[in-house]
């Protein structure tokens, strides 16, 4: 990365409007065959509890599902992937991406002035 970021933050600019900081580097991520996430809101000093359950087999809709066991509020939720998504594909897939491992580059005020 050190030895090509210069160039990076030269190409980058010509396109986009950047600040100091702002490439990131991903150089690796991890997968799993289904993931779940869930943001909330409206709860503010009142605890939320919700699960990540496999569905039984036979049901229609994705392989796993949240469950809201407690709580005020609101949640938005996502699951993945959804039942067929993976069909032209064999064995368990491991397609959703659930983390990445990031560097991020930043230059010094002359480097970065010099870039442009």
């Amino acid at each position: 990365m050190m030895s090509n970021i210069h160039a990076w933050y030269h190409y980058a600019r010509k396109q986009r409007t950047l600040r100091n900081g702002d490439l990131v580097l991903v150089y690796e991520c991890d997968k799993a065959p289904c993931c779940g996430m869930a943001s909330f809101s409206g709860c503010k000093g009142q605890a939320q509890t919700f699960t990540f359950e496999c569905l039984k087999e036979g049901q229609t809709s994705a392989p796993y599902q949240w469950v809201l066991k407690h709580g005020p509020g609101t949640a938005s939720m996502k699951i993945g992937p959804y039942v067929g998504e993976n069909n032209d594909l064999s064995g368990v897939v491991k397609n959703q991406c659930v983390f990445l491992r990031t560097l991020n580059a930043q230059l010094s005020k002359k480097e970065w002035e010099e870039s442009e």
